[in-house]
């Protein structure tokens, strides 16, 4: 029989036949005392217990299997291999993982086979709790990252079912995120959430950060049923496109900051019949020098607009059209560029001044510009 504790493990193939060195697949657990590697596979198949020593596992040339839980508070876990598979087993079908730390990216695609769960805290050290290579598989993902100095999470390219991210320092979307179902990054975000890549999803957006570090949009994000964007203590910046379809709302808050919408690159706000509802703590700031922005729905969607100081449009090329309705209320307003077109009405109620240096046109409504100074 093959001992369940060891130190240096080589699995390898043998005519063909997987050779699992140091596993006892009758065994409840597997104990891992150190790194295993492989010329071809590699396959685990029941709940895994990593040592602190225990920190890779190598399918040089083929493929990694976890049929299971993995547990290893200590261990920084590093999977490479062409391909791998995660699955739960017969008493537990959904897998959780728990560690230090790991890094995927050295496998060229994983796939989820199961709903599976990843929480890992690096609270040893280190900026990265989580950082995954591509992903598949029509199953929900769900990472928290607990630590809240060294909690980071970075996700590259995706086509999953869903994302949960429970928790987390700094979360970047570095590559295309795809989902069937939807995206949540929760309130429990202690850094920033970036997108450089993309996220779509079939279902709904939802990055909400509770920090002063805000949300930093920087490649697009497509959410078809709706998205959110909340930023309770930083700015919400979007430099890239951000769009629903159908029936889908955006709403997109910075209850203490600013909602800046093309302010280093062009960007687009749409969607179809959703309404857009944006609220700054300070400043809604639309367009800068050299960078057109917009804010559009192409249905019958309304647009409101709510910041307690100021709304400001920039650029020649920057403007605000609606299908519906458009609402803006602020202190001052500043209307520039291709300034505002709506089908309905459009109000805009000032505590201070109004100044119009673009086209305020309504199609099929009436416009109302009103100042209270009190």
């Amino acid at each position: 029989d093959q001992p369940t504790k060891f130190h240096d493990i080589v699995a390898w193939n043998f005519k063909d036949k997987l050779v699992e060195a140091g596993v006892d697949n009758k065994a409840a657990t597997i104990d891992l005392n150190g790194d295993i590697s492989a010329t071809q596979n590699v396959t685990l198949d029941g709940n895994v217990t990593l040592s602190g020593t225990a920190d890779a596992i190598t399918a040089t040339n083929g493929t990694i299997t976890v049929n299971g839980n993995i547990t290893g508070a200590d261990s920084d876990l590093v999977l490479s291999a062409d391909t791998a598979t995660v699955s739960g087993n017969a008493s537990d079908t959904t897998p959780t993982w728990t560690v230090n730390s790991i890094d995927t990216t050295g496998i060229g695609i994983m796939t989820l086979t199961a709903a599976t769960a990843i929480t890992a805290d690096a609270a040893d050290g280190g900026g990265t709790a989580i950082e995954l290579g591509q992903l598949a598989g029509d199953y929900t993902l769900t990472l928290t990252a607990s630590d809240n100095t060294n909690g980071d999470v970075i996700l590259n390219a995706a086509n999953i079912f869903a994302l949960a991210l429970q928790d987390a320092v700094d979360v970047t979307f570095s590559q295309d995120f795809q989902t069937n179902g939807s995206v949540t990054v929760n309130t429990a975000i202690t850094g920033t959430i970036t997108v450089t890549g993309s996220i779509v999803a079939d279902a709904a957006v939802t990055l909400a950060n509770n920090a002063a570090g805000g949300i930093d949009i920087n490649g697009p994000v497509t959410g078809a049923t709706g998205i959110t964007m909340a930023a309770t203590q930083g700015n919400v910046a979007i430099d890239a496109d951000v769009a629903s379809s159908g029936d889908g709302q955006i709403d997109i808050d910075a209850t203490a900051g600013n909602v800046n919408i093309a302010q280093a690159s062009a960007a687009t706000v749409s969607s179809v019949n959703g309404e857009i509802d944006l609220l700054a703590g300070t400043s809604i700031l639309l367009g800068a020098a050299g960078q057109a922005g917009e804010i559009t729905t192409t249905g019958t969607g309304l647009i409101d607009l709510n910041a307690t100081t100021a709304f400001t449009m920039a650029n020649a090329s920057s403007k605000v059209t609606s299908g519906g309705a458009i609402d803006i209320d602020p202190d001052t307003v500043t209307i520039a560029g291709e300034g505002l077109e709506a089908v309905g009405n459009i109000t805009v109620d000032a505590t201070d001044t109004i100044q119009v240096n673009g086209v305020v046109n309504s199609t099929s409504g009436s416009v109302a510009l009103s100042v209270n100074d009190t």
